[in-house]
């Protein structure tokens, strides 16, 4: 059995349509979790979950920032576009969690839908994240895939 590594491949968050609403707009440029890998300098994409079911868009995963909640709210809360009440919500029973530091935001200007990433790259969508395990120039191959800039 091979063993892949994953040291390189990009990182596909799940994220509300809300939410990326406010990432591609560029009023949220962090990503809150209650846990996740660290990581260097690495490509991101962004899936918008139901009803939108798709890619998006691109970021780089600048950073990864645990810290304590009173601390990422104190730090992150603004960069996060979240309401107090959504951030104590998702971070209820921890005392931990993670600011992803997003930069250079490229918006897709054709998504790609999640009937054709589960036909083309046999992907099911995460809860939260999961390593992108395709080519990323076959994603864009396929011609539905076209990058703009964010305003």
């Amino acid at each position: 059995m091979q063993v892949m590594d994953v040291t390189s491949l990009p990182f596909v968050l799940s994220i509300r349509p809300t939410y990326v609403q406010r990432i591609l707009s560029g009023d949220k440029t962090i990503e809150l979790r209650r846990r996740f890998p660290s990581v260097l300098d690495r490509m991101a994409l962004i899936y918008s979950t139901s009803p939108v079911q798709a890619i998006v868009a691109t970021a780089r995963l600048h950073a990864v920032q645990p810290l304590g909640v009173s601390q990422l709210w104190r730090i992150y809360g603004r960069d996060a576009a979240v309401t107090r009440a959504e951030f104590d919500a998702y971070f209820d029973g921890t005392d931990m969690g993670c600011a992803l530091v997003l930069r250079d935001v490229v918006r897709f200007q054709n998504p790609m839908h999640l009937t054709d990433l589960a036909e083309k790259f046999e992907f099911s969508p995460p809860q939260s994240y999961c390593y992108w395990k395709a080519p990323l120039r076959e994603l864009t191959a396929h011609g539905r895939v076209k990058a703009t800039a964010r305003h």
